[in-house]
């Protein structure tokens, strides 16, 4: 049996990005395949996303192999989706956006105009409760205790509903920052 590790960027990140290909070395340091996602960001929707994502894992997969994914921010949001139907042995979730239906009130007005209709009509049908029912995965949450008070707020809520560890890197922002890398290392040394 083999190991795979998916890797999904977050938002406007590409799967060649510096911090993306350390997280994969980290992965084949500890005999993981390391597959690293390239998501078309624009003018796509979280639902598009999770399509680009789940038809990208039905292409690399090989049945019977251990599954380990890892996200970060939108990523994460990704993984988490995706994982009620993968149900990967274990997941990693860095800096897990604030944008389930849940979230959408608590976001400033800026948000939206970023966000744009359609994605965000999208994030409406998105419910982080709903998706928390179906998670049995071992679930690792990782944020920076730098990053703002709504994703900080979503991650530890998160945390909450889901059966997962919470780890709070120190010092760290919303950035896969030297920081954060040395801390992702460890985890995934651990895994």
């Amino acid at each position: 049996m083999g190991r795979e590790a998916y890797i999904i960027p977050g938002y406007g990140m590409a799967g060649r990005s510096r911090p993306i290909i350390k997280i994969a070395d980290y992965f084949k340091k500890n005999r993981f395949e390391s597959f690293r996602l390239n998501i078309n960001w624009k003018y796509n929707t979280m639902s598009d996303y999770l399509k680009q994502f789940n038809d990208f894992y039905k292409e690399k997969h090989i049945a019977g192999n251990e599954v380990i994914l890892f996200g970060f921010s939108w990523g994460a949001m990704i993984s988490l989706l995706s994982a009620r139907e993968i149900k990967p042995k274990s997941q990693i979730l860095c800096s897990l956006s604030p944008y389930f239906k849940e979230d959408l009130s608590d976001l400033p007005k800026i948000s939206y105009k970023f966000m744009g209709k359609k994605r965000f009509d999208d994030f409406k049908k998105i419910s982080l409760d709903e998706t928390a029912r179906n998670i049995k995965t071992k679930t690792i949450l990782v944020v920076g205790s730098e990053e703002g008070e709504i994703l900080q707020k979503r991650v530890r809520g998160a945390n909450n509903k889901i059966c997962s560890e919470l780890i709070v890197v120190k010092g760290a922002n919303h950035n896969l920052d030297k920081l954060y890398l040395g801390t992702l290392e460890k985890i995934i040394k651990s895994i």
